[in-house]
């Protein structure tokens, strides 16, 4: 008898560790020409989940909750910015338009960011380092801006373009700074 109440014990423990301990599917999927991903949508999705497990968060309680974070675009250009969130793996796919995603100053994360014919420009804050591979960039121009490269670290986001630049930047910058940034490489090579 003893033996099975330790037996059912230790699997309500598990039960309640890997609840505790999942993150949280949170989608963002759009068409728009421009659209905007940000901590208030994120938040929106999980106040929405935890209410239907009956609790009700704090907005501070939210943010530290993980989250599996999925982006989709057809047409349209996204701006994602995950600054204060507790993002443990992100999944971007997008078509034509371009890709900003701007990353918390914490956490591990590991995930992918695909696009076709998209620039892409990863914003990573100064607080943290971050494991790049970029996968199928023959046609692209990989700029590095004001970011160093940390190759000693593990993989953190897996990229892959079609065509289509890729830029790392401490901050978010325009077309027109993206440019001057991709010509001062160029005439540095």
């Amino acid at each position: 008898m003893k033996l099975i109440s330790k037996l059912l014990t230790a699997a309500a423990l598990a039960v309640c560790f890997s609840n505790a301990f999942a993150a949280y599917p949170v989608r963002f999927v759009t068409d728009q020409n421009d659209a905007s991903f940000g901590p208030a949508s994120a938040l929106a999705q999980l106040r929405a989940l935890r209410a239907k497990e009956g609790k009700k968060d704090s907005d501070a309680q939210l943010r530290a909750l993980p989250i599996d974070l999925t982006l989709s675009t057809g047409q349209g250009s996204i701006n994602a910015d995950l600054s204060g969130l507790t993002v443990q793996t992100i999944k971007v796919d997008g078509s034509q338009g371009n890709i900003v995603l701007q990353l918390p100053s914490t956490g591990v994360i590991t995930g992918s960011v695909r696009s076709a014919h998209s620039t892409v420009q990863i914003v990573v804050p100064t607080t943290r380092a971050v494991g790049i591979e970029i996968i199928n960039a023959e046609q692209a121009a990989v700029v590095y801006g004001n970011v160093s490269r940390d190759e000693g670290i593990a993989t953190d986001l897996t990229i892959e373009t079609e065509q289509g630049d890729i830029f790392f930047t401490d901050r978010v910058l325009s077309e027109n700074q993206l440019d001057e940034l991709l010509e001062e490489q160029e005439s540095d090579e």
